[in-house]
């Protein structure tokens, strides 16, 4: 009788699974940064006020977290079948696994936990992200795709931006003016029961009219911020191609997006971002010097602590000039220093376990100077974050990952392994779905409103902007990536440039959100995480024993259980109240006439049964309240409702 042998696992399957990451990977984070999400709906429920599409809120948030963990999921399951896997554990993945863990906990001690549990798991799959492309990225195939994909968003983003400039602006101006308009700011101001000599009013309406854009993200300097990194990386994609000797239809072709990107950065008056845009071209220059390249791989271990000593310098400038004179050069900088001044006063007050991450805003009004006139919801400084909203141990940890980070992107190059080429149809395929998945997480289909054929309107336009969006998506990624006309697969050709200009982007973005909160967009936060683990993935490992397979295992089996927990815990509770909410939202707007008071009280019910099924969020609680009081509900249900609201959220004014 034949001896039967054992079939050993194919080679071939298991890069496979790197491979299914790769892409997986890439089509999350084109799906999720052409969304703009929010902790809590953003429209306000007034009674009368027409039915307005509801936003992507944490439900959505939550479960793309959960997705944009799987490939990690498929790393650990080749790690399990593979004992040859190409990365092993090192000191960045220590330090990222230590912030993740404080995230994790902040939301136990946080005023708002809510917003802590969101926002932590956003960061927390964010830095899941980032370790998954340092895992799978090991070519100059993967980075140029990385490089195209970020080419493609900034075309987006440019696009988006200056359609708000030259088309929404107008006609928003143009409605709001018009009294016979259903948005008019007549209408406004009777539905809202307001004067025009209300301070919030003019508020408002100075925001609205100001012409401010910020596509995708929640603030001018964010998007001028994204702006910035993406045209970089842009930027990088065209040098690299003069470099290649591709000739001048495939540079040219670059530059009318980089052109349209500072066309949309100049409407965003940010001029720190302008600041970084010219210090980029300044490094550019600086590096088309092949002395100092060559210099910068012979030293690169003196490289990195000669800049780690200039941050530390620099850093101990700002500090020293505002302590000496309470105050930055410079009115901007000055209001910072008075965020900073306050981040300082909550770091002695909670020095261990920090405030909760998330709720700055909260804390702020309590600690600010008498002279800080903003109410800010961000230090606008990711470390100064990190210390107070997660405590001298979490801001250590911060500054422990970014130096670890670095010292792994400045580590000297060795030569990269291949992939298999990559057709223009299977770039087409995963734009198509990512652009898909977005269309299905971030346009309301349920919108109902009152003019059913409004409803069904927008949500046509909407998706008929996504097929313009996929369509110049594709055309962009095929210019950054394609290799020739003839040859239509993605580039595998070594990239140094793209390389350079991913660092470039990095470091910049980083300084630049040493003043702003750019880095914790969600938008933002992975296409940081995939350029950062795309470059750390192309630098050689350090040298480790390899682990068996008992210890990916035990951590796959660890995740699994850690993501169904999120799951059953916050996901579907979240889903449920979200649901029951909108159900009242429905209610709260039709509550005027005869029908008020049941309206009204029916309403309050379904806030309560929201309430009920995600207790962290004090918002429902509240706005049962507010029901009530619109029902003419006796005062002590309404101060019981108030008094659970205030006991979730204390630190809420």
């Amino acid at each position: 009788m034949a001896s039967r042998k054992t079939k050993k696992p194919d080679p071939t399957q298991k890069r496979d699974l790197s491979n299914w990451a790769f892409l997986f990977a890439i089509l999350l984070v084109i799906a999720r940064a052409l969304m703009t999400e929010s902790v809590r709906e953003p429209n306000e429920v007034v009674p009368g006020s027409e039915g307005a599409p509801r936003g992507i809120g944490p439900a959505a948030s939550i479960g793309m977290n959960l997705l944009m963990c799987m490939p990690a999921l498929l790393i650990l399951i080749r790690r399990v079948i593979d004992r040859t896997s190409p990365k092993g554990w090192n000191g960045i993945n220590t330090a990222m696994a230590g912030l993740a863990l404080c995230l994790a906990l902040s939301p136990l001690w946080a005023g708002d936990k809510f917003a802590a549990a969101i926002s932590a798991s956003s960061f927390i799959a964010a830095l899941v992200l980032l370790w998954t492309f340092s895992q799978v990225v090991k070519s100059w195939l993967q980075l140029r795709l990385i490089a195209a994909v970020a080419f493609g968003l900034l075309l987006l983003y440019s696009t988006a931006g200056l359609e708000k400039v030259f088309v929404d602006y107008p006609a928003t101006v143009k409605m709001w003016k018009d009294p016979t308009s259903p948005v008019s700011r007549e209408r406004y101001l009777k539905e809202h029961n307001l004067k025009p000599t209300d301070f919030g009013f003019q508020q408002f309406e100075r925001k609205l009219l100001s012409n401010e854009i910020y596509p995708f993200t929640r603030s001018p300097n964010s998007y001028a911020a994204a702006l910035v990194l993406m045209g970089i990386v842009s930027a990088g994609v065209a040098v690299q191609r003069y470099r290649d000797h591709d000739g001048l239809g495939w540079i040219v072709a670059v530059i009318p997006v980089l052109l349209l990107a500072a066309l949309a950065l100049a409407y965003t008056h940010s001029r720190t971002a302008w600041a970084t845009a010219v210090c980029a071209a300044a490094l550019f220059i600086l590096l088309s010097r092949s002395s100092l390249r060559q210099w910068l791989q012979a030293n690169a271990r003196r490289a990195y602590f000669i800049g780690l000593t200039c941050f530390v310098l620099g850093a101990a400038a700002v500090i020293g000039h505002g302590l000496y004179h309470h105050s930055l050069p410079g009115k901007s900088l000055t209001f910072r220093w008075y965020y900073w001044t306050g981040a300082a006063r909550l770091v002695q007050q909670h020095p261990l376990a920090g405030i909760g991450w998330d709720n700055f805003g909260e804390r702020y009004l309590q600690v600010r100077l008498a002279k800080a006139p903003e109410e800010v919801k961000d230090p606008h400084d990711f470390i100064v974050k990190a210390f107070a909203e997660l405590g001298i141990p979490g801001g250590i940890l911060m500054l422990a990952w970014m130096a670890s980070l670095w010292r792994g992107l400045t580590q000297p190059l060795t030569s990269s392994n291949t992939s298999p080429p990559l057709t223009l149809k299977t770039i087409g395929i995963l734009a198509t779905l990512a652009i898909g998945l977005n269309a299905l997480i971030a346009i309301d289909f349920s919108t109902t409103g009152g003019d059913t054929t409004a409803a069904n309107a927008t949500i046509i336009l909407e998706l008929f902007r996504r097929f313009i969006a996929l369509i110049f998506f594709l055309t962009a990624m095929g210019l950054a990536g394609m290799r020739s006309a003839r040859e239509q697969y993605l580039d595998d050709r070594p990239a140094p440039w793209i390389l350079y200009g991913i660092l470039i982007a990095l470091a910049l973005f980083l300084l630049h959100n040493l003043l702003e909160f750019s880095l914790f967009e969600p938008s933002l936060m992975f296409v940081f995480a995939m350029l950062a683990g795309g470059a750390l993935g192309m630098r050689p490992p350090e040298p480790r024993a390899r682990p068996g397979r008992k210890a990916p295992a035990m951590i796959l089996t660890s995740a699994g259980l850690l993501m169904a927990f999120v799951t059953i815990a916050l996901w579907i509770p979240t889903i449920v109240a979200e649901s029951y909410a909108a159900d009242g939202d429905a209610l709260e707007r039709a509550a005027i006439g005869p029908q008020i008071n049941s309206a009204s009280l029916a309403a309050a019910k379904l806030y309560s049964q929201a309430a009920a099924e995600q207790p962290l969020n004090a918002v429902y609680s509240f706005r049962a309240a507010l029901a009530l009081t619109q029902a003419g509900a006796p005062a002590d249900e309404v101060r019981q409702l108030l008094r659970t609201a205030v006991a979730k959220d204390p630190y809420n004014v």
